[in-house]
């Protein structure tokens, strides 16, 4: 993931007599390509076809490492655009379910009551009711 600077802030604080330095921070939306286009013969040879008609368009002898490299990149990036395209995200599913809330709900009481007693029997019965909490929000998210 890359994070670009955004905005650099300076205020001068009297009462200190410093000055206070922000920064925001800005992500750039990183995009996946459908490489699941690749799995097809043709559609790769396509691709790689591309991509060695974009690399020969522009010589890069003489040129110096940043710049060749900035062009073999731009081409490889240029023919994913034309053959292989972006990937489209998924919609996210609700994973959190009343099976859960309960689930949780138990939890939290078992460790109320763990806190008041200081009994090892409560503290074993917490954890356990822990540790299928956990195994069933695991399972809910891989659904």
């Amino acid at each position: 993931m890359s994070v670009t600077y955004s905005q650099l802030v300076f205020s001068h604080l009297s009462s200190f007599g410093h000055l206070a330095c922000k920064a925001s921070l800005k992500e750039k939306k990183q995009h996946n390509w459908n490489i699941e286009v690749l799995c097809e013969d043709e559609k790769r040879r396509e691709y790689a076809e591309e991509i060695k008609i974009q690399i020969e368009k522009e010589n890069i002898e003489g040129k110096s490492i940043d710049e060749s490299w900035e062009h073999i990149r731009a081409s490889i990036e240029e023919s994913a655009k034309k053959r292989i395209g972006r990937k489209r995200n998924e919609a996210r599913k609700e994973w959190y379910n009343e099976n859960c809330s309960e689930r949780v709900l138990a939890k939290k009481k078992a460790r109320l009551k763990w806190i008041k007693t200081m009994r090892n029997e409560d503290r074993e019965e917490y954890e356990k009711i822990r540790k299928d909490c956990k195994k069933l929000i695991r399972k809910s998210k891989r659904e």
